[in-house]
Order: C-alpha cells, then structure tokens, then sequence
C-alpha cells in the first residue's frame, strides 16, 4: 500500500494524467476489497492523493514562474534596466503566465492559485509564496494615487467573488451578496488598513492597504546661490532636503524649484521655471527659490541680490556695425561674422564689453587717412574690456597708433588673436598700436608696415 501512495506522490509519467492514475488505483483497491474508510477518511488515499496533486500542481507554478523571472531579469539587466516587482508581474502577465495581477499585493494570479513575489538578500525577485486563493480576489487603488499634504486619502476596496461580507479596518461590516463588490473607506494617517472578506463558506482571505503617502511636512531651510553669465542673464543653484519622516509624515523627496526675480525698483516678482534666465535688462535684482516636494509642501530659500549687466547679441554684420551706436554697452558674439563692406572708423573710446564667445570676425578692411588712433576700436578706455575673440583685419592708415584691434589699449584685451595686415607711420600694432592697459593671452601674426615704431 505504501508503495502505491509513493507512486502516486511522484509520478509524472508521460501521457498518463495523475486524476487517471488515481482513478485507477481505487478500482484495484476496491476490487481487492480495501475498506471506503481507507480510501476517503482523515488520512485515506483520496486525501492523500489530492494533496500529492495540490503539490505537484504548486510545484510546476513555481518552476514556469522562476523560469520566466529568470529570462525577464537576463533580457533587462542586458539592456541596464532596473528589475522591480511591479515591472516583472506586468512581464508575467503580457507573456499569459500570470491571468492576472495585483501590482500593490505584488501578486499574480494563475487559474485558482496566488503567486506571491518579493526581494531577496540579493534585490532579486523570488517567489515568496504559492497558495490556493478562496476564490476572492481583492484588489485597491488609493486616491490621490501619489504623494499628497492633505490629511485624507480614499481607498477603494474592490473585491470579486462569491462574497458575504466584508470587515473594514473600523470593525463596521459590508454585507453583500455581489460577485463584483467596492467600497470606498477613508484613511486619515499613514499606516496598514486591514480589510477582512468572507466568502459563503465562510472562509476568510485578510487585505492589508499599505497608506504611506501622506506628508504634510515642507522641505527643510535652505540656500541659493547665483552666478551672472555672458549673455546677460543668471544660473541659480539650489539645492534644498525634505524634511525627515515622523509618525505623520512620510518623506516624499523634493519634486522642483520655482525661482522667482524682480529689481529692486519694482514691486512684483516674476516666476521662472528654469534656473537659468536669460535676456535680463541691467540692474540690481531681487531672488529667491521656492522648493517643492512631491507632496506640494513648499519652502521658500533666502533672498539675495545680485547685479546684472544687460547683453546684446551679434548675430551678423548690421548687429557689428551697430556697435557704433552705443560704445558703453556689453556686446556678445553669436557667430562667426565676415564683413562685405569697409569698416567704419569709430572716434570715440570703447568702454563697454565685447565677448567673443570663441567666434570669428572675417574681413575687416580700414582704409584709414592720417588722423591717429585707427583699428577696429579707435581706442579702448580703461573700463572696457575685448575677450575671446578672432579678429582677421588688412587696415591702411598714414597716422599714428594703429593696431588690429585697437589704436590704443587701457582696459583688458584677453584671449584674442589677430591676423592680416596692418599698415601704419609710427607705433603700430598687431593688437594695438599702443598698450596702457592689460593684454593677456594673445597673438598676433600680423604683416606690419610702420614708418617708425612698432609695437
């Protein structure tokens, strides 16, 4: 007798199902006269036999699904994906493994049984458990479904079978009689809600709600930093912490910024998205930031002030020449530029900025008479300042003091090169004819014609 209840726990010959196995063994039990009770008691055959069917049933679940988890782990860390439950159940399920899922319960469903996952040590999803389910399946959805600061979230209790009741986490009882049943049930803090569903046989299957999204806590105190950039605007930086989680709060973690900038002659902020602004008019401003959470809890950062210099763009040969207009400005190269006509003599000091940006100015031709201070600036005063730039000239002048980029230097010329020609009668210069400011990091390889000195 041992024998054959060992076969029938192991067998899983091919072509021959284990229910006609059974079957066939209790026509030879009864046929050699074996009692009913030892085919249907507490520990009879049919007992025995079902549970070896329970088992090989679970046991073939559990290979499909490890074998799938496997292949869903090779083919998304080949690729450098993140493996999370959630992706690995949605997987199961697109492939008809699982008929069914429970993202929040991290369970899929095959025909009458539950496969529960989980992480292990190693951050790998397994199997945590495969039962028979009581033919209830109960699924939620929390709303809001994300983050949120207000003191209440809904749950919505979905539950589907031949149910009775059910048992909310306040003890008050749902009586049903539905085969598809929801209810909605408020929770007011962070924390488990267990629901209790009884089907018509009065077993019981237990639904834990796991609530942690309610933070009601802003962002911790913090700074910001700004910084002007060549194009006349500002970057700030601000880096700002959630406040930690307590028994009312979770920590949600900071979502964005808001940045907000005004001068200080007005009287309204105005609201930026990004931390870079661009094409801010000249003058002292106000800033600040405001950090947000995922929740919505905002922090507002200190407030600063900051200096700003207006910008203007070249963008072609008419944004050069316009120069002239206003020499006390701060220009911006946008791109390389070739002159097609003769370059204006300007007469008076440049004191504003010119910002090559590492571009290029093409073909600056200057047929010059013999009045002194020629280049592409007659001269640069002392609080202005040339940088980054290539500047490719032929300038022909019978005066004095004549340079490519300069008559005469006594501001800052950094970071330029200068090529061509130049031609003048005395000190002549491939930057400028004469130096009383500060040039640094440049180079000139100029054919210079001067009748007296060079420089």
């Amino acid at each position: 007798m041992k024998q054959v209840i060992e076969k029938i726990k192991s067998s899983k010959q091919k072509g021959i199902t284990l229910i006609a196995l059974i079957i066939t063994i209790i026509i030879l039990l009864i046929l050699v006269g074996v009692t009913i009770n030892v085919l249907i008691g507490d520990n009879g055959l049919l007992k025995t036999a079902k549970e070896a069917g329970e088992s090989y049933k679970i046991e073939g679940i559990r290979e499909t699904v490890e074998a799938e988890i496997l292949n869903v782990e090779m083919g998304k860390l080949n690729l450098g994906n993140e493996i999370t439950i959630e992706l690995v159940l949605q997987e199961l399920l697109d492939k008809k493994i699982f008929d069914n899922i429970d993202k929040e319960a991290e369970i899929g469903y095959i025909e009458e049984y539950e496969v529960k996952l989980k992480y292990d040590n190693n951050n790998s999803v397994i199997i945590e458990y495969i039962k028979k389910t009581t033919g209830i399946r109960i699924t939620y959805q929390l709303e809001p479904s994300t983050y949120t600061n207000k003191k209440e979230v809904n749950i919505i209790l979905k539950v589907q079978g031949k149910v009775k009741k059910i048992t909310k986490p306040d003890k008050t009882v749902k009586e049903t009689n539905k085969d598809i049943e929801e209810i909605s049930y408020k929770a007011t803090s962070n924390g488990i809600y267990t629901f209790i569903v009884e089907n018509l046989e009065g077993k019981l299957e237990e639904k834990n709600v796991i609530v942690d999204i309610i933070d009601i806590l802003p962002p911790k105190d913090f700074e910001i930093i700004a910084e002007t950039t060549k194009i006349g605007g500002i970057i700030i930086t601000a880096i700002a912490e959630d406040d930690e989680a307590d028994e009312i709060s979770v920590k949600s973690g900071i979502e964005r910024y808001e940045y907000y900038t005004k001068l200080t002659t007005e009287s309204e902020y105005t609201k930026h998205e990004q931390n870079e602004i661009k094409g801010l008019p000249s003058g002292r401003y106000k800033i600040y930031a405001v950090a947000y959470d995922k929740a919505g809890n905002p922090k507002k950062s200190n407030e600063i002030e900051l200096e700003i210099e207006e910008w203007i763009e070249i963008w072609n040969e008419q944004d050069l020449r316009d120069i002239a207009e206003d020499l006390t400005r701060n220009y911006i190269l946008m791109a390389d530029i070739e002159l097609k006509e003769e370059w204006i003599k300007l007469r008076k000091n440049f004191s504003g900025t010119l910002e090559g940006n590492n571009y290029k100015i093409k073909g600056l031709k200057l047929n010059g008479d013999a009045s002194d201070y020629q280049g592409m600036f007659s001269s640069i005063a002392e609080k202005g300042k040339v940088s980054n730039l290539s500047l490719e000239c032929n300038i022909e002048a019978e005066g004095n003091k004549i340079g490519g980029l300069a008559g005469q230097n006594n501001g800052k010329i950094e970071n330029v090169k200068v090529t061509g020609a130049i031609k003048g009668h005395n000190c002549v210069g491939g930057i400028a004819g004469v130096n009383c400011g500060t040039i640094k990091n440049t180079i000139a390889v100029v054919e210079l014609t001067s009748g007296g000195q060079r420089s």
